[in-house]
């Protein structure tokens, strides 16, 4: 499968399970692009902060009149984030009022996961997900 189609897939079971935290790393098929979790984050309105999105989410947030809140790594509230400066040696409060906000995620002030018991796995019924990136 593609990594659009794998993508398709994802965004499937995250739009019906409603998770808080999703984490995608590279997959065997990203050909070394890393390209399912970025086009997972595309499709889902998100962006990990990368090379890629540093450079288009400006661009986004100015042509859309609103504001960029680079690389978070806490949300307090609906319009409010938590931001490192200084090489990470401060942190920022910041406060939206956009109604819709152009934000980019720092991916590794994320906690690491702990041990725990496994999760169990469910089976899902087959979606039509198409095979090319023309579908």
């Amino acid at each position: 499968m593609e990594p659009l189609a794998v993508a398709k897939l994802l965004k499937s079971v995250i739009d019906e399970e409603r998770p808080g935290l999703v984490l995608c790393g590279k997959q065997a098929i990203d050909n070394e692009l890393n390209a399912t979790g970025q086009m997972l984050a595309a499709l889902i309105g998100l962006a990990p902060a990368t090379t890629d999105t540093k450079n288009t989410l400006p661009r986004v947030a100015a042509l859309l009149d609103m504001m960029m809140i680079p690389d978070i790594s806490g949300i307090l509230g609906d319009d409010t984030f938590v931001r490192p400066v200084f090489a990470g040696n401060a942190f920022q409060t910041v406060k939206s009022s956009d109604f819709k906000k152009v934000i980019s995620i720092r991916t590794s002030a994320l906690d690491t996961a702990g041990a725990g018991e496994p999760v169990p796995l469910e089976t899902k019924g087959a979606i039509d997900v198409p095979t090319s990136a023309n579908g």
